[in-house]
């Protein structure tokens, strides 16, 4: 019984779900599945997840400990137009912002991935090629190794 309740919601779900958003489920799906985090991070779940397309053949991600993304949702940026003018937006987008510890999201636009200049393992940035399947880059900011 627990079972047939467990998949049927899990059709439910998916159903509910656009090809888009399950294409970017299977993508996150696969670079966890082969992601070994850098010597001196925390758990996978300890981080909110942050995923967006790099470019061509490209997954961009960046995984932040909750506090760094609480730090940052506390300061603005410039976002800065073509013709240099500039309004102060919130360093951290909504979504973004939302995660919680274990979570992971799709964000369309890669300047919405959180990043900070910390030290240690608290924010980790990957790059990883599509085709080969394998990681461009991998590591805790400021120690960021190419493999």
């Amino acid at each position: 019984m627990r079972t047939w309740i467990a998949g049927t919601t899990a059709l439910i779900l998916t159903s509910c779900s656009t090809p888009e958003e399950r294409r970017h489920d299977a993508l996150m799906d696969q670079i966890e599945g082969q992601v070994q985090l850098p010597k001196g991070a925390s758990p996978l779940d300890d981080y909110i997840r942050v995923y967006a397309a790099g470019g061509k053949d490209q997954v961009i991600a960046s995984y932040a400990l909750s506090s760094v993304v609480s730090d940052a949702a506390k300061q603005e940026c410039a976002d800065v137009a073509i013709d240099g003018s500039a309004k102060a937006v919130p360093c951290v987008s909504p979504v973004v912002r939302a995660a919680k510890p274990g979570d992971r999201v799709w964000v369309s636009r890669s300047g919405d991935l959180p990043f900070q200049d910390v030290h240690g393992c608290e924010v980790i940035t990957l790059a990883y090629k599509l085709s080969e399947q394998r990681f461009e880059e991998l590591g805790c900011v400021g120690q960021r190794p190419v493999r």
